[in-house]
């Protein structure tokens, strides 16, 4: 990430569980607003976030301890602005990891990582023997 100051930073644990998706959403925005970020990359940030919290609620098992971890930092001065944005889960021990797939329109689902790579600066995905993080950055 460039040199911006930090605005805020939030590092939690939350529910394996579909509501979660809500929940961290809303204080993710909340944060947004404090750093007074722009309307369209609170949204894009916003976006990506949920995207790649339920792609870990659907497609992953928990951490040991039966959550998924979430990050995000906010980093702005006057003329710039990016957010960090992490979920971290325990991983599947059945596939290489998340990768975008080309979705027909009737499909109900399959285009999460799609969108994150259209909105998102740059994303990753690192793993070790406890889980697998996927992240992504969003810059103005």
């Amino acid at each position: 990430m460039r040199e911006l100051p930090t605005q805020h930073q939030h590092t939690a644990s939350i529910a394996h569980e579909p509501r979660a998706v809500s929940q961290a959403r809303q204080l993710l925005q909340g944060h947004l607003v404090n750093a007074h970020i722009s309307v369209s990359l609170s949204h894009d940030a916003v976006t990506v976030f949920a995207e790649l919290l339920t792609n870990a609620l659907r497609h992953a098992d928990p951490r040991n301890n039966g959550t998924i971890g979430v990050q995000w930092i906010i980093r702005a001065d006057e003329h710039n602005a990016e957010i960090y944005v992490e979920v971290t889960d325990g991983g599947r021990h059945d596939d290489a990891g998340p990768e975008p797939r080309i979705s027909i329109t009737s499909d109900p689902t399959g285009r999460g990582l799609w969108i994150v790579e259209e909105i998102a600066t740059t994303w990753g995905v690192r793993g070790d023997s406890t889980g697998r993080t996927v992240w992504a950055e969003i810059r103005e």
